[in-house]
């Protein structure tokens, strides 16, 4: 999947931790709450303040309140704040919305992931992803996901189904025509794996604060859960406090998922293990048999078997019934 982003002028840090905006300036009667982003990246390497920026975004487009970084917890090694500090602070700003995330520079590119959760109960209700490369606007593509954000605070406000369609997640690619993002319901498909997580590779670094831990795997990566298998050169697991099971895998470099006949080639994939959604960026290739699925990013919702492409969208289904020399794929 290919977004919109990265501009060289990453001195648009926003000054405000928390912007409370004038009643007769009001546009959108929501209430937002931005936690700070865990940022990574080698050393040396700088990475923008993405929170710090949406703050701004979301104050400009006439957000009632907004509470930045400096008023909400900062995310700790796991790459969210904890769970308990973030209620907390979410129920003492009155908040409809948090947005926790996470920036990650990959060579020149830079990876956005981030999730609207509900204030009440920290239940996800949106989950949007953005992908950066050099040259892309990243003022641009930061208004963009903010009124991602701002629709889905609206729906909860008002008590909607916050179940925005993922196609939607597309909307912050104004290059990508509308075509180019296309939902599919046929196999092949990769569905929620069950039982426990096995991770094996050559080499581990571990490190934990207050609680969250953050495991890096590398060399002859390998991951097995149930009939699903995931091999790359590294893998990134972070563990929310007292859990057993990761929040979130990040696997770069030559990585390769496997289930039930069906294979996925990408170089990098995202798993978010509450919302069920893996995201493989990169190259991304589906295959199963002759039938394959092809694009910049490939999205799949694992709960509800859905799988959405983005990004010179290409999709070949063989078709089983036509007799043989008659083409066999459209």
């Amino acid at each position: 999947m290919r977004s919109v982003l990265l501009p060289p002028a990453l001195a648009l840090v926003a000054a405000a931790a928390m912007a409370d905006v004038p009643v007769d300036e009001v546009a959108h009667d929501v209430a937002i709450g931005v936690a700070g982003f865990a940022r990574q990246a080698p050393a040396g390497v700088e990475v923008p303040d993405i929170a710090r920026l949406l703050v701004d975004r979301l104050s400009e487009l006439g957000v009632r309140r907004v509470l930045g970084p400096g008023e909400l917890p900062e995310p700790g090694s796991a790459g969210e704040p904890a769970l308990e500090e973030l209620q907390a602070a979410a129920d003492g700003g009155d908040l409809d919305v948090v947005v926790v995330g996470s920036t990650t520079r990959v060579g020149p590119d830079l990876s956005v992931d981030l999730s609207v959760r509900r204030a009440g109960d920290l239940s996800p209700v949106r989950v949007l992803v953005a992908e950066v490369e050099p040259g892309d606007d990243l003022g641009e593509v930061v208004g963009q996901l903010a009124e991602e954000i701002l629709v889905a605070a609206e729906r909860v406000a008002l008590g909607l189904a916050p179940d925005v369609p993922a196609a939607d997640v597309a909307a912050h690619h104004p290059d990508r025509a509308p075509g180019q993002s296309r939902e599919r319901t046929a196999p092949p498909l990769l569905s929620r794996a069950e039982g426990p997580l096995h991770i094996d590779s050559d080499e581990l670094e571990m490190d934990e604060q207050q609680g969250e831990r953050r495991f890096v795997f590398r060399r002859n990566v390998h991951v097995r859960q149930g009939d699903m298998t995931l091999r790359s050169d590294v893998l990134e697991a972070f563990y929310p406090a007292g859990q057993s099971q990761p929040e979130r895998l990040v696997a770069t470099g030559n990585v390769v998922i496997r289930q039930q006949g069906k294979q996925v080639a990408c170089d990098r994939a995202t798993y978010h293990r509450s919302e069920q959604r893996m995201f493989c960026r990169g190259h991304a290739v589906m295959s199963e048999g002759d039938d394959e699925v092809r694009g910049e990013e490939i999205e799949f919702q694992l709960d509800t078997e859905r799988l959405f492409v983005r990004g010179g969208a290409r999709v070949r289904v063989s078709d089983e019934d036509q007799p043989p020399g008659t083409g066999g794929g459209r």
